[in-house]
């Protein structure tokens, strides 16, 4: 239901006049919105506009906020080393800047990150390993499947 509303309110931002002055803010909503459906891959267009657009008109906060956006936009689209370069560069311009709390956040998002896919990773691997001996799979029951002699006598 939020995620539907979240839609809508952003297409209501898009109709409304005033959306020019917001044109940051309105792409970076999109990309979210997007990236909460479960499509990163299309939030990362959205949210590098919205980059752009924060960078042009000169707020910098808010370019750091969607970078991290962005950053978990590729990293959910297979791109954790592009991921890890966006939030590197993040807590680089946030520590030059002196936003401690921004840089904090992005070194916590980029560990985040990293231990997010190696974690998915593992789990991936171990349920191709559990499928290929006949078990059911690590996120089923566990059960696993005949393993005793098969009707041609062969294992």
């Amino acid at each position: 239901k939020q995620l539907a509303a979240a839609s809508q309110l952003v297409g209501a931002l898009e109709r409304e006049p005033r959306a020019a002055m917001h044109t940051g803010n309105l792409l970076r909503a999109r990309g979210r919105v997007r990236l909460a459906s479960g499509d990163p891959a299309a939030a990362v267009g959205p949210l590098r506009a919205a980059a752009e657009a924060f960078t042009a008109g000169g707020y910098r906060l808010e370019r750091l906020r969607t970078d991290i956006a962005l950053a978990t936009a590729f990293a959910g689209s297979g791109q954790p080393d592009t991921a890890r370069a966006t939030l590197e560069k993040a807590t680089s311009e946030a520590r030059a800047r002196d936003a401690h709390s921004l840089a904090q956040a992005a070194v916590l998002a980029v560990a985040a990150l990293i231990v997010v896919g190696v974690a998915l990773d593992t789990m991936a691997q171990v349920n191709q390993h559990l499928l290929l001996r006949k078990y059911d799979g690590f996120m089923k029951k566990g059960r696993v499947r005949f393993r005793g002699r098969q009707a041609g006598g062969a294992y």
